[in-house]
């Protein structure tokens, strides 16, 4: 008989993740030089391990993380925060935006 076992990852209890380290990713998302951030590029900036920085970016709601609706050229999911997203996208999105707001 075989068994399957599923990698499942589970919500992330945000005491388990540090405030600095919290604050490290956070400013990895921020990045000045980026919208969009890899989980990939976090973890270079950071120095973190790969599944810590997966796991905050997906559960952790202190972080605040948004997934871009499309990934990068190489098929990998981008995120940012909700805050750095607001500041950072182009103009023409936020007059789009603006437009969708008061039409719906």
């Amino acid at each position: 008989m075989e068994y399957w076992v599923e990698d499942i990852m589970a919500p992330l209890d945000s005491a388990i993740l540090s405030a600095s380290d919290r604050r490290k990713i956070v400013e990895a998302l921020e990045n000045d030089h980026y919208v969009w951030r890899t989980v990939d590029g976090i973890v270079k900036d950071t120095g973190l391990p790969r599944v810590t920085v997966e796991n905050a970016v997906q559960w952790d709601d202190e972080i605040d993380a948004i997934v871009a609706s499309y990934p990068d050229n190489k098929g990998r999911t981008l995120y940012t925060t909700r805050r750095h997203y607001q500041e950072k996208r182009p103009f023409g999105w936020r007059v789009l935006g603006a437009i969708a707001g008061k039409t719906a």
